[in-house]
């Protein structure tokens, strides 16, 4: 089962982790924040090629991380004749560091071709889809997501800015721009007119965005 991702500089992306549970996780954010690139990084980090643009502007490399947690014994084995041990906590790492001129893909501690990083990863996505089911869902419409997910991470300009249960999120959402986005989204059963009556005026995130890669470096909390 893919446990977490870890994304360091990849396209407009600075710093990016993500937690996932069984069942339907949601990413979801307005168009441009970053939702493809969270999914192809996962590709990446399985051995596809790497754009030449895909190193964010600015950074030497671009770094890519995955945790898998392995609790089947076949596969254990299967993995031993590969010589890939998993943590004894049965976890393993899989990870491609990008740099302008090559990429280094590891598993574990060893250094990997692409082909052996293809052949080992094959054996976990068996394990991820056989054994639990997780599904990643991109999703603009928050009334879709509400009723069929389990959990949500809020993308803005390229940062996780928010990450929780669904019930928690709708509950208590903390970000700015999470709130707003619920603000956007006409509520089950109510018309235009109804919602525009009960919607107090939108609050503003505090910027004018002519640079969705200028991020800056303080608290992802401030708009």
């Amino acid at each position: 089962m893919l446990l977490e991702l870890h994304v360091r500089n990849l396209a407009l992306i600075e710093k990016a982790d993500v937690e996932f549970g069984e069942g339907l996780n949601i990413l979801t954010g307005e168009t441009g924040a970053g939702k493809s690139i969270i999914i192809g990084s996962v590709a990446l980090a399985l051995g596809a090629k790497a754009p030449k643009d895909c190193i964010r502007q600015g950074a030497p490399y671009a770094y890519v991380e995955l945790v898998f947690s392995v609790d089947s014994q076949k596969k254990l084995e299967s993995l031993k004749e590969l010589e890939v041990f998993p943590d004894e906590n049965g976890l393993l790492i899989v990870s491609r560091k990008i740099m302008p001129s090559r990429s280094i893909g590891r598993v574990g501690d060893e250094t990997v071709t692409a082909a052996r990083l293809r052949t080992i990863t094959e054996l976990l996505l068996d394990i991820h889809k056989k054994r639990h089911l997780t599904i990643l869902f991109i999703s603009h419409d928050l009334n879709i997501v509400r009723h069929i997910c389990h959990r949500v991470a809020v993308i803005y300009l390229g940062r996780i800015v928010e990450m929780a249960d669904v019930d928690e999120i709708y509950k208590n959402p903390c970000h700015p721009y999470t709130r707003m986005l619920f603000e956007s989204v006409l509520s089950d059963g109510a018309s235009k007119d109804e919602q525009a009556q009960e919607q107090p005026e939108e609050e503003s995130i505090g910027q004018d965005i002519e640079d969705s890669t200028d991020t800056g470096t303080g608290c992802p909390f401030y708009p």
